[in-house]
């Protein structure tokens, strides 16, 4: 019997919460390079002069066992009392960056992380050298886990983001991991203009960031034009469903085609991530 129908048949006889249990047991938190991040942060927080004991009081918890959703919280408040906010989205964000900045430490501590390091992990034959522009960065896990396990040859990142506070300690993160890559940090303050960059690039990611924009296929067009012939990208194009939060625009799905337009074969779906090669 073909395995995909023997997955489906498990899928009808288990209850969903069953089959989540399941696969989360099957995953596991990488706690070395999840505590990895978390001292980083601390390190960080000495590096800029904050009151680093915050971290051995209640922060530290916080970050380990992120269960509460204080982050959804905020959100509710900015769009209920800041009118206009979608064509505001930098001071949307700007208001809630320290919260963010904890947001994202908590994603190592969490069972699907591991999910968004895999593209990072995969073997792209035929590139040896690779220059690399993360879109909407955030803390670029997969960068980071890939700087430290040397698994491919980087010779430049650029990093494109808001003007936040998570992004000065990405930058203070990726220098002192790996001072010798070449590492260039583009601050934006609006979501929907593309900034300039330097050179070429043959490594393209870009997760939670087109749902983001008010025009997500003149934002990719324009990424894209710095793209060298040989160009392995990996891009979160789902449909979100309902427009909620800073969720501007869910519906994204339509961009794949765009790709292929471009010039790319899409590839393989990898936990919401889709790959799209030209001439590898």
């Amino acid at each position: 019997m073909n395995f995909s129908i023997i997955k489906k048949l498990i899928r009808k006889v288990l209850p969903s919460f069953a089959i989540s249990f399941i696969t989360r047991k099957r995953e596991k938190i990488d706690l070395e390079f999840a505590n990895f991040i978390l001292n980083s942060a601390i390190e960080y927080s000495k590096h800029i002069g904050g009151d680093s004991t915050s971290f051995d009081k209640n922060l530290k918890k916080l970050i380990i066992k992120p269960k509460n959703n204080c982050n959804s919280i905020i959100q509710d408040v900015l769009i209920a009392f800041m009118p206009d906010f979608e064509r505001n989205l930098f001071q949307f964000y700007k208001n809630q960056e320290y919260l963010i900045f904890y947001r994202f430490l908590t994603y190592p501590f969490q069972i699907n992380m591991n999910k968004y390091l895999i593209p990072y992990s995969l073997p792209i034959e035929k590139i040896s050298v690779y220059d690399v522009v993360d879109y909407g960065a955030g803390i670029p896990y997969g960068i980071i886990y890939s700087l430290r396990k040397k698994n491919h040859n980087i010779n430049s990142i650029t990093l494109i983001d808001l003007d936040l506070i998570h992004v000065e300690f990405v930058e203070f993160l990726i220098k002192s991991i790996a001072p010798d890559v070449k590492l260039n940090i583009i601050k934006v303050k609006n979501t929907n203009n593309f900034p300039l960059l330097e050179g070429k690039f043959n490594f393209f990611f870009g997760k939670d960031v087109f749902e983001h924009l008010s025009d997500p296929l003149k934002n990719l067009k324009e990424l894209m034009n710095y793209s060298q012939p040989e160009a392995v990208c990996y891009f979160d194009f789902r449909d979100y469903g309902e427009k909620i939060y800073q969720h501007i625009t869910p519906n994204v799905d339509f961009l794949s085609d765009e790709m292929i337009k471009l010039g790319f074969k899409k590839g393989k779906d990898i936990y919401g991530m889709t790959e799209f090669t030209r001439n590898t």
